[in-house]
């Protein structure tokens, strides 16, 4: 079989995408992935707070007035060691509230730089002390302080008895992790990583940020979102989050039908719910929650053409049905060698000189098994268990690459870090519901270092997922909608793009001068002759592929708006991700006066086209002035 490569597109972060600006004119074309339609499905999340902290003792009232349980993971060697820790009858009190205490260390000792037998003695006594305050409830969930594991703790962890282990990443968020899946899977494909948004809950989490998180696992197909948080109420800690604003989201997530809070290690001992009912005592106004749970589906073993690597039938160097793909600069070597995991044969990547990309091998790019083909012809409406056995040198990935409707290959996803080990390992992924229309899976462990990786005996599995509901009417999220995250330090608010077409100059500035939270985004207009210059969701993938634009439904009206203050009128200008994949200019309206105080600008916008899959706004200028903006939001039109 011939040698093939090919690169893949990568994707481009909020505030670097300045480079089409001048393409954000009254029309244009952009091209995207994105899938033609969206689904929904059912959401698990879990609330988990970390550390033990004091404040902590205030967000069992909030959670237990909506009839939610939390997770919270303790040192135990630090309870009621100082003010900055709960006390132990604090904990009793929140253990006694229904919810779920899990180890996280005696001391929050970083588990990958201490001795394995000091490890397992950090693991396992914290896991005897909650246990012997608790009973056996308490020891089966845990936490990695600051997130840090390797292969080895994580037996370590098992061995000692728990059940699952939480780490600090994994799931695509608003300001990280772009190219993770939207949400853990239920049963997870490793219950001793169990994947979170890349991002901690802190203080300048928005409500929206939340809302992004839930609502992006249901766009695709439902999942288990695990959030992260360590303090309620402490304005000097930036891991902080605002009672209020947390009210406010756990009131968001009962208002939804598709939604149910569990703890961790009711999830993992349960699997998915499928009926929840919800009741209040008259005589004490206690809101009780009950969840009905199904055991998951097991996974179905499916066939890999050359999975083992062993055939090479044309004796060329590489194995049969297998490509050796590239991305980017640079340079590597590849050996088809001995050293294999099972049989005679494996495959090894070795990068000695690397600026970005990576290396992999991943089945041929072809029609497909069901074409007579290499790569695993799959069902679009299943989610797919992703395995390679692999030894290396440097922390590796999978890399998935799809196959549409059409008959074209297009880069999907990329998963989360997997450590690297000297001795074989078998690493997993799972992929959630395809796009629409798939109808095939190309998939491999990439190596985007200098280092070395082999891998060998390739798997996959599809798991069964029940019907995805039909779209519903949801307001859209804006992601970074207050405009306070800024990842990258360049200025420009995370998810967000500076456009305009025409002849103008312009400047833009982030300010302090905000309609609430820290930034605001200015842009002045020193001189006009024709165009308009705006602030726009980043154009690019829509939410539900983990890019920044809003998913839409088509059919649907939406009232666009967004708080501002400036000396000239303002404009509105709307675009829309058609099905084709291609961005178009939708709509345009002045929607504002010069105003020296904060004013909130809005548009109802028609329905939005057939086939419209995601959508992107922004308000700016189209003459001479100054305009600061805040606070965007887009919401269903009554």
């Amino acid at each position: 079989m011939a040698k093939l490569s090919f690169v893949r597109k990568p994707f481009v972060r909020a505030g670097i995408a300045g480079l089409i600006l001048a393409l954000l004119a009254s029309s244009f074309v952009i091209q995207s992935n994105r899938a033609s339609a969206v689904s929904r499905g059912p959401v698990v999340v879990s609330l988990t707070w970390d550390d033990g902290r004091s404040s902590q003792a205030g967000s069992t009232a909030i959670q237990q007035s909506r009839g939610f349980p939390a997770t919270y993971y303790v040192n135990s060697g630090m309870v009621g060691s100082s003010g900055y820790y709960l006390t132990k009858p604090q904990l009793d009190e929140i253990a006694a509230g229904g919810n779920e205490i899990g180890g996280h260390t005696r001391r929050h000792e970083n588990l990958t730089k201490i001795t394995p037998e000091e490890a397992s003695a950090t693991i396992c006594n914290d896991r005897n002390q909650i246990m012997s305050w608790y009973g056996s409830q308490a020891g089966n969930s845990f936490a990695y302080p600051f997130g840090a594991s390797n292969t080895a703790v994580e037996q370590i962890t098992k061995d000692c008895g728990y059940a699952s282990a939480r780490s600090v990443s994994g799931v695509v968020s608003p300001y990280a992790c772009t190219g993770c899946p939207p949400s853990e899977t239920i049963p997870p494909t490793n219950p001793y990583r169990l994947r979170t948004p890349g991002a901690s809950v802190s203080n300048k989490t928005t409500l929206a940020d939340l809302q992004f998180q839930v609502e992006n696992a249901s766009v695709t197909g439902g999942g288990w979102v695990i959030l992260v948080l360590h303090s309620l109420g402490v304005p000097t800690d930036s891991l902080s989050i605002d009672p209020v604003l947390y009210g406010e989201f756990l009131d968001w997530l009962k208002a939804r039908q598709d939604v149910t809070v569990r703890t961790v290690g009711d999830v993992i001992a349960n699997g998915v719910p499928t009926a929840t009912t919800t009741s209040t005592s008259p005589a004490t106004s206690q809101v009780t929650t009950t969840t009905t749970t199904t055991a998951p589906p097991p996974p179905i073993p499916m066939s890999i053409t050359n999975a083992g690597l062993e055939a090479n039938v044309d004796g060329n160097p590489v194995s049969d049905c297998w490509l050796r793909g590239y991305a980017r600069t640079n340079t590597a070597t590849w050996n088809r060698t001995s050293g294999s995991h099972s049989g005679s044969w494996a495959e090894e990547v070795s990068i000695t000189e690397f600026t970005n990309g990576d290396r992999k091998l991943v089945p041929v790019l072809d029609g497909g098994t069901a074409n007579g083909g290499c790569a695993p012809s799959v069902d679009p409406d299943s989610s797919y268990r992703l395995g390679s056995w692999y030894r290396s040198t440097a922390d590796t990935r999978f890399v998935v690459f799809l196959r549409d409707s059409a008959g074209a290959w297009r880069y999907w996803r990329t998963g989360p870090w997997i450590n690297s080990s000297p001795n074989w390992s078998e690493a997993f992924y799972e992929t959630g519901r395809l796009p629409a229309g798939t109808t095939a899976i190309s998939f491999g462990l990439a190596l985007s270092t200098v280092g070395t990786l082999a891998t060998d005996d390739y798997s996959l599995s599809r798991i069964t997922l029940p019907p995805a509901p039909p779209p519903a009417e949801v307001d859209a999220v804006v992601r970074n909608s207050s405009l306070e995250a800024d990842a990258d330090s360049n200025g420009v608010p995370d998810c967000w793009l500076p456009a305009g077409f025409g002849t103008n100059t312009y400047a833009y500035s982030r300010v302090s001068d905000a309609h609430s939270g820290l930034w605001g985004e200015k842009l002045t207009v020193t001189s006009f002759t024709s165009g308009d210059r705006k602030m726009v969701q980043t154009i690019d993938k829509a939410q539900s592929l983990g890019g920044c634009a809003p998913d839409a439904v088509p059919g649907t009206s939406y009232t666009l708006a967004a708080w501002y203050h400036s000396d000239a009128n303002v404009k509105l200008v709307a675009y829309y991700l058609d099905a084709g994949g291609t961005w178009r200019w939708w709509t345009s309206a002045n929607v504002g006066a010069p105003t020296s105080t904060w004013a909130k600008a809005s548009m109802t916008t028609p329905p939005i086209p057939a086939g419209a899959t995601a959508l992107s706004f922004g308000i700016g200028l189209a003459s001479t002035g100054t305009v600061v903006t805040d606070d965007y939001s887009v919401t269903i039109a009554p």
